[in-house]
């Protein structure tokens, strides 16, 4: 995959991530087939420490 196509799919799927992250509170409770024992809340949780930590190298050099 391209660095560009990588880039295109990453941010469409944060899209999707983003409308899910703003549901009702039910939503955040189900459960996430590929992590077992996680939760959409868990995996939001997870996916935003590696956001910050990936801004963080960035801006730090």
């Amino acid at each position: 995959m391209t660095p560009d196509r990588y880039l295109t799919e990453l941010a469409s799927s944060l899209d999707h991530l983003s409308v899910l992250a703003r549901q009702p509170e039910d939503i955040l409770t189900r459960p996430v087939p590929a992590c077992p024992g996680w939760t959409l809340k868990d995996l939001f949780g997870h996916l935003g420490s590696i956001e910050r930590w990936a801004a963080e190298i960035v801006v730090s050099g």
